[in-house]
């Protein structure tokens, strides 16, 4: 999954950000749970964040949130992080599976994309032209590729990040990934 708790760390530990809500919109199950295992680990290690611990739904539901596709309808928080996590196949296309793919799936993924009230981060391990749209039967490929591609050329004015700007590079991400497997 493309999600990285530094990005949570950051605005938690931001003063300008640190009263701020966090949702994380994954796409299955699967990959939800892999990101409440890294928040505990996170927990585990540093105590300022014990209070975030999912089973913990007085304060969790005030100012985290680790949702997939199919349960984020009706929640809304500041700051919204939307982990896209797909691989690809031989072809170098990406393979799309899950609610997204379901039938009336591409309404999952327009309701994810609004649940934010000042600030969406898209993270994902594909991009626009990695997506196929011809090959799936419903819209859900087709409006995950125009959601990637409005987010990679994004115009609309924004103010700056919560994050320092040198650290919300895709770039930067990869390197220190690469970095810490020893590449």
């Amino acid at each position: 999954i493309p999600i990285d708790l530094f990005l949570v760390k950051g605005i938690l530990d931001n003063p300008l950000t640190k009263n701020k809500s966090i949702g994380i919109v994954v796409f299955n199950m699967k990959q939800q749970d892999a990101v409440y295992d890294e928040i505990d680990k996170l927990m585990d290690k540093n105590s300022n964040y014990s209070t975030l611990t999912h089973w913990n739904e007085e304060v969790s539901s005030k100012k985290l949130f680790v949702k997939n596709l199919e349960n984020v309808q009706g929640d809304e928080r500041d700051i919204i992080i939307m982990s896209i996590g797909f691989s690809k196949g031989r072809n170098g296309k990406a393979e799309l599976g899950g609610p997204l793919m379901l039938d009336k799936g591409e309404r999952r993924l327009n309701v994810a994309a609004s649940r934010s009230k000042e600030e969406m981060i898209v993270l994902s391990t594909i991009r626009a032209v990695d997506i196929d749209e011809t090959k799936y039967k419903n819209a859900g490929a087709k409006n995950l590729k125009d959601f990637l591609s409005f987010a990679e050329k994004s115009t609309m004015p924004h103010k700056e990040s919560s994050l320092n700007t040198s650290h919300n590079d895709l770039a930067f991400f990869i390197k220190r990934d690469l970095t810490k497997l020893g590449y």
